[in-house]
């Protein structure tokens, strides 16, 4: 065998795995039912950056369930939050590039920033009158390209976006405001999808049943760089519920999933393939109505939308299949919904609210998903830090630690993508995600949490 041959095969591989299979998840829900919490949204992150991902219920106060080593949910802590900053709305991001995610909340008067820090959670920074009240939506992207996460809000008295851009090192933001044209409350989220060369914020106007779906992309500058409207079609009711941009395979463009029509019977969802023309119309329907939400859940190279619904008491699961899974009704609306790794296995799982009758989670048992086991490298010599070649890296990076641990790659919002065993060398293959950042954590068994930002072009 050549010598170069023979290096690459004493690498630890960690890697995506392509299975001719669907995601399969059980059946019996997991439900947990604490007395006196509205359950009206609900995040999932690694807040206190043990590696095991959490879920995170705003209220009256924020609300965890701290996941433990052996997949299992704690008894939920809650959190006290200052009286102008009662949610409305939140997300997890890694927004100071640390590898640590924090939580981001949009209050009614004002928008804050926690971290985990000394065993709690702490208020790291504040925006106060971030536009006028009720903030109610929040997202998370890079929309400037300069490396950095940003943030984005939608509030009820000004009918504007308000962007939050981070400045580079240290704690300086600069917040800008733009008219997109829509009216009402609503929600946003973000991503890059078809042609559009960067994320966008995805705007939908929940009260307005007659708005198109609004979005806008901008320049490094920070000055809009595109803006579209996105028209639904003719129905009595066609207000938009819930948006996710579902990520395909390499060489395949992204697609944009937009459920309308609110959480009953006769809502839809309608995809966007291709944009076309400004306002677009150039969308497909499914008759499957409910919340929308998607990430990768069988380790094909697609992601997989999720929709879940109160009036089918189900989720379901659409790949070139459709597959539903029942989910247990408690007489209130399964109305937030979130795709995470909730019990250390390195499988997506379906995690959503009951309003005020607590949390549910359908676990995914696909087989052989993801792998967790390394192979030994003997006689390789890696550094006493974590160190990776190359970044920026196109197909795969070599990740070099004197030690043994755990390899994770996250997207930027603390998503797991990949995971395995790490020892003295790896080889992680990006070719199956999109471009943009990523967080690489090393959780060493010597106790050290190693860290670093990579970028995939």
């Amino acid at each position: 065998m050549k010598p170069f041959l023979f290096f690459l095969a004493m690498l630890c591989i960690c890697s995506n795995v392509s299975f001719a299979q669907h995601a399969v998840f059980d059946t019996t829900t997991l439900y947990k039912k604490p007395e006196s919490f509205m359950y009206t949204m609900l995040a999932t992150g690694d807040i206190d950056g043990d590696g095991l991902t959490d879920i995170i219920t705003p209220g009256n106060s924020i609300r965890i369930w701290f996941q433990e080593a052996g997949g299992t949910l704690k008894t939920p802590v809650d959190f006290a939050v200052a009286a102008t900053s009662e949610p409305m709305a939140m997300t997890v991001a890694d927004m100071d590039n640390d590898g640590s995610v924090n939580l981001l909340v949009a209050g009614y008067y004002d928008f804050r920033i926690y971290e985990w820090s000394g065993g709690t959670l702490v208020n790291t920074y504040t925006i106060p009158d971030v536009g006028s009240y009720l903030n109610t939506g929040v997202t998370t992207n890079d929309f400037d390209g300069d490396g950095w996460m940003d943030i984005a809000l939608v509030n009820k008295a000004d009918n504007k976006i308000a962007v939050i851009f981070r400045k580079g090192e240290g704690v300086e933001w600069e917040v800008r405001y733009y008219d997109d044209g829509s009216q009402a409350m609503g929600m946003i989220t973000s991503g890059a999808f078809d042609t559009l060369s960067k994320p966008g914020v995805i705007r939908l106007s929940r009260g307005n049943m007659n708005s198109p779906v609004k979005v806008t992309t901008f320049t490094n500058s920070r000055t809009i760089q595109n803006r579209y409207d996105l028209e639904l079609p003719e129905q009595s009711n066609k207000t938009p519920q819930s948006a996710t941009v579902v990520r395909k395979g390499p060489g395949k463009p992204s697609e944009l999933w937009v459920a309308f029509g609110g959480n009953r019977p006769d809502s839809k969802i309608a995809i966007w393939k291709g944009l076309q023309t400004m306002p677009d119309t150039s969308f497909e329907i499914l008759d499957i109505p409910g919340v929308i939400a998607s990430a990768n859940l069988d380790c094909d190279e697609d992601d997989e939308p999720v929709v879940l619904n109160d009036a089918w008491m189900a989720a379901t699961v659409i790949s070139d299949t459709i597959n539903i899974y029942p989910v247990p009704y408690t007489g209130f609306p399964n109305n937030s919904l979130s795709l995470a790794d909730v019990n250390n296995d390195g499988l997506i799982d379906i995690c959503f609210t009951y309003y005020s009758n607590g949390i549910g989670v359908l676990y995914n048992h696909t087989p052989a998903c993801l792998p967790t086991t390394g192979i030994t490298t003997a006689g390789i010599v890696a550094d006493d830090k974590l160190s990776v070649y190359p970044n920026p890296a196109n197909e795969a990076i070599e990740i070099a630690y004197k030690g043994s641990g755990k390899l994770m790659l996250t997207d930027m919002q603390g998503r797991l993508l990949q995971q395995c065993n790490h020892q003295q060398k790896t080889t992680i293959d990006l070719t199956k995600q999109p471009a943009g950042l990523y967080m690489l954590k090393l959780l060493a068994n010597d106790g050290q949490v190693l860290t670093r930002k990579i970028s995939k072009y």
